[in-house]
């Protein structure tokens, strides 16, 4: 088995050898928007153990078969939908459109909260938000914002597939079959040009179809920038080309972990329309996980969620010196880190040790299923929403993970940062271990051994100003201010 770090500088090297950039099926440049996919469901498999990312959405997604009568229900609300949440249906202009999934969370008062625009949005007065679907449909958005669907595209993406599949099958399974090729000689893999077909004829059809209706929405909202969250979401790519259409600057706010084996940051040299063309970084320290990436400039901004939670959740001394061991689940690897964790817990003496485990909110539906070790166990599992993870690290001293952003944001608590280094992507914390931020426990016995020389007390000074910039929803907005106040939409 090998890590993913060396997989992904093996992967830019092909990109490079192959000019995978510059290749095009149907007269487009197709690449950058087909690369994500491969690299996560082609390549990695192979190579590397990891689990779904979020296991509750997998199991929804699976279990979800809709009846006839679902079916006739969800036409009547897509019309609905449609009338409700169509960008063209709007009176109201949006300077700046931020796009994105719905990553929602619950603060510590009860109040729910979209964590990547609640704690500024509402200084932009002349915003709205394009909202991308969870599996289980929309989630509310912040209140006062006006919202579009992107699913308005869906009813031509339905009608349209058959046509534009036989217009572009032929050359959709030609290229298909070259890159199955380039990547056997590459990597050693036997690749399904089939459902690598497949995979290249759904992204240039939702291209067809998204492009032109993206660029009409841009123009019909006057948008003079767009703001995106996961910009490697698919519409998202496709979103970013039609600003770029438009002469309009597309801006990127971080919203996890970047480091030189994500090879959604890191590209060889090329000038793609599917890039955006400023990225919104938490602090300096996290240019050094990106390359060729943004297309112009970095700006270190800070993260409002988190500036938030330094705030509403400060750390608490342990009581009578128990130390306090927060393990970090994360999908990808939780199974094995879930194991490891009842072990320790088992092996640590009870009587000054505490072993705790974080679920991801992915994962609070479905852990008693995948993490089967964890019960009856002496961990403590927390799965509810009233504790988040900025709470939990208030009341621990180590946080023990794999390549979780949360490892990373610990710091900030005062914990002292473990990664598991025999676990699958353990190798994408490499930066930060360098940077001495994180420490590497390279077996389970070692970390063991870590543990057992803890201590409970103060806080680890750990120097995090390179990693997180204050007073982030400040910057966010003046950031956004002046880019949208640079230029005034293109007429064309």
């Amino acid at each position: 088995m090998k890590n993913v770090a060396p997989l992904a500088e093996d992967f830019y090297a092909l990109e490079e050898r192959a000019g995978l950039f510059r290749r095009q099926v149907a007269g487009v440049p197709y690449w950058h928007l087909l690369r994500f996919g491969v690299f996560k469901d082609f390549i990695v498999p192979k190579f590397v153990a990891f689990g779904p990312a979020h296991p509750d959405v997998a199991v929804a997604s699976a279990a979800h078969r809709p009846t006839i009568f679902r079916r006739m229900a969800n036409a009547v609300a897509g019309i609905v939908e449609r009338i409700r949440f169509d960008p063209m249906l709007s009176f109201a202009s949006a300077d700046v459109l931020f796009a994105l999934e719905p990553r929602q969370t619950r603060l510590s008062d009860g109040r729910r909260c979209s964590l990547m625009l609640d704690f500024f949005i509402d200084r932009l007065p002349s915003a709205a938000v394009l909202q991308y679907p969870l599996s289980s449909g929309y989630v509310q958005m912040p209140r006062g914002k006006r919202v579009f669907h992107v699913s308005a595209c869906d009813a031509e993406l339905g009608r349209t597939r058959r046509r534009f599949a036989r217009r572009t099958r032929k050359e959709t399974e030609a290229e298909a079959t070259f890159l199955a090729k380039a990547l056997r000689e590459a990597f050693g893999i036997s690749v399904d040009a089939g459902a690598l077909a497949g995979l290249l004829l759904t992204i240039l059809h939702r291209r067809a179809v998204q492009l032109p209706r993206f660029v009409r929405w841009l123009r019909r909202l006057g948008t003079k920038c767009v703001v995106t969250s996961v910009h490697y979401n698919l519409s998202n790519l496709i979103l970013a080309e039609a600003a770029h259409t438009l002469g309009l600057p597309v801006v990127e706010l971080q919203h996890g972990t970047v480091f030189r084996s994500h090879i959604a940051y890191n590209l060889p040299p090329n000038e793609s329309v599917y890039r955006p063309d400023i990225f919104l970084a938490w602090g300096e320290f996290w240019k050094r996980g990106m390359r060729n990436y943004p297309a112009k400039t970095v700006i270190c901004t800070g993260y409002p969620y988190f500036d938030h939670h330094l705030a509403t959740c400060p750390r608490k001394v342990s009581r009578e010196g128990v130390v306090r061991v927060l393990f970090v689940s994360q999908g990808t690897v939780g199974g094995a880190l879930s194991e490891v964790a009842v072990r320790m817990a088992q092996r640590l003496p009870p009587d000054r040790f505490k072993v705790l485990y974080k679920l991801h909110p992915s994962e609070a539906q479905t852990w008693r299923a995948i993490y089967p070790a964890l019960l009856g166990s002496p961990v403590e599992v927390i799965d509810g929403a009233e504790r988040n993870i900025y709470m939990c690290f208030a009341e621990s001293d180590l946080a023990v993970g794999v390549y979780s952003t949360s490892v990373v944001e610990s710091l900030a608590w005062g914990l002292r940062a473990i990664s598991c280094r025999w676990l699958p992507g353990a190798d994408g914390m490499q930066a930060f271990v360098d940077a001495g931020f994180v420490r590497y426990a390279e077996s389970e016995d070692r970390l063991l051994a870590t543990l057992l020389d803890a201590v409970a007390g103060p806080p680890a000074t750990v120097d995090v100003a390179a990693l997180w910039v204050p007073h982030a929803a400040d910057n966010v907005v003046a950031a956004l201010r002046d880019v949208a106040g640079a230029r005034e939409v293109s007429a064309s």
